[in-house]
């Protein structure tokens, strides 16, 4: 096989178009990173979001469980009289 030797000319046209490649392709790069930065920002809110309502969710469970043990105390002497005076 033979290697044709490039001129001057073909290696600064090959140069030139290597290095549009190279600019579309950094350029790609940088979005595709920016797209993965949202991406991130928004799983690191909604990671957030979600640990705001599972504490509330816990607040309200733990107030209603209170509350069923504070109506239980209140029920109990209530139950008692009504089976003694019954």
């Amino acid at each position: 096989m033979t290697d044709k030797k490039m001129t001057k000319k073909e290696v600064e046209t090959q140069n030139a178009e290597l290095k549009e490649q190279l600019a579309k392709v950094t350029s790609e790069a940088q979005r595709i990173s920016e797209a993965a930065q949202q991406i991130q920002a928004q799983s690191a809110n909604r990671l957030i979001i979600i640990r705001l309502l599972e504490a509330f969710v816990n607040n309200v469970n733990t107030g209603l469980q209170q509350l069923q043990r504070d109506l239980l105390e209140i029920q109990g002497p209530q139950q008692q009289e009504e089976e003694n005076e019954g």
